[in-house]
């Protein structure tokens, strides 16, 4: 269901979660290597879909990259600024009704269950 959310911007079009997160979390570095970037992002998607989004973001000049090294542009910060703001409103939507104590326990909870399951991922 997360990996389904949409994050739909009036002037910069649709992001869904591999995106935001990409642009997210190059946002957070400043500086990453493509090979840091799909490793990060290997737990979300294959490394071709992660190779079109990072294509589709340097073709939009949402980012630049300098051999392998992948920076975030000045317009990668104003569409990041702008979807941020949709994710905030989600966040808020989700967490509409749920004490601090319900969610610690469940993140707590996810966090048993992707341990428990690790010998299971690749």
């Amino acid at each position: 269901m997360f990996t389904n959310l949409t994050r739909k911007t009036p002037d910069h079009g649709s992001f869904n979660r591999v995106e935001w997160q990409l642009l997210s979390t190059i946002h957070e570095k400043a500086h990453l290597t493509t090979p840091e970037v799909i490793a990060f992002l290997s737990f979300f998607t294959t490394e071709s879909e992660i190779q079109k989004v990072i294509r589709r973001f340097e073709t939009e000049s949402l980012i630049k990259i300098s051999r392998e090294n992948i920076t975030i542009t000045e317009k990668g910060e104003q569409v990041y600024e702008e979807v941020l703001e949709i994710q905030e409103e989600i966040l808020q939507k989700a967490m509409y009704k749920i004490s601090a104590e319900e969610y610690k326990t469940t993140i707590n909870t996810l966090q048993k269950i992707i341990e428990n399951l690790k010998d299971y991922t690749a």
